[in-house]
């Protein structure tokens, strides 16, 4: 019986686990002569590791680009007064009575072809803006879960004046029922108005 050269079996032995560790590597099931590690599915690897954003909650819970929503008017009226007219511009910026309402169409609207118009105010509610100068502009009105209205100027055409002498205003009416603030103001409730029952 031939004998085992001891040099030559450790060679042999050092090709077999050579051979084995490059299988390995390779990642290769001999078996099935498919990969046995999975590929790392990187999309679904960082949807699963990627720490929750909490700069996008409130208090409340609720993600901040569903509570703040745009409010949709439901009907607008704008022109160009004289400059010195501005001052009439309620401080609360809206209106929310006939009677000032009244008031303030016939300063801002005095022709006849412009009749003021019937606004029930138990339902409605209007924001009032007036600009500086006659760039045209347009309210971009917003609401939160709480019934709090903002709204901010957006100037869709820039007039460059020096010493503009008219400046364009914009009423704008808006859905009255919920709203608890307009731009920080408290928002009178409306005794005519009933309350939205809580079990509906």
């Amino acid at each position: 019986m031939p004998t085992l050269n001891r040099k030559s079996f450790r060679s042999k032995m050092a090709l077999f686990l050579s051979i084995c560790g490059a299988l390995m590597f390779a990642g290769v099931d001999q078996a099935k002569g498919q990969p046995w590690i999975k590929p790392l599915d990187v999309t679904q690897e960082i949807t699963d590791v990627a720490p929750k954003r909490p700069w996008f909650k409130t208090e409340t819970g609720l993600d901040v680009r569903q509570e703040i929503t745009d409010v949709v008017p439901i009907v607008q009226w704008l022109g160009v007064i004289d400059l010195k007219l501005r001052s009439l511009l309620p401080k609360s910026g809206f209106v929310d009575n006939t009677k000032d309402f009244q008031k303030l169409w016939k300063a801002w609207c005095p022709i006849k072809a412009m009749p003021m118009p019937a606004v029930n105010f138990d339902e409605v509610i209007i924001i009032v803006d007036a600009n500086t100068d006659t760039s045209r502009f347009h309210p971009q009105i917003k609401r939160d879960v709480h019934g709090n209205i903002s709204s901010t100027r957006f100037i869709t055409t820039l007039v460059l004046e020096s010493n503009p002498i008219n400046c364009r205003f914009v009423l704008t009416a808006i859905p009255r029922q919920g709203v608890s603030m307009i731009n920080g103001i408290m928002v009178k409730p409306n005794p005519r108005t009933r309350p939205i029952s809580k079990d509906r």
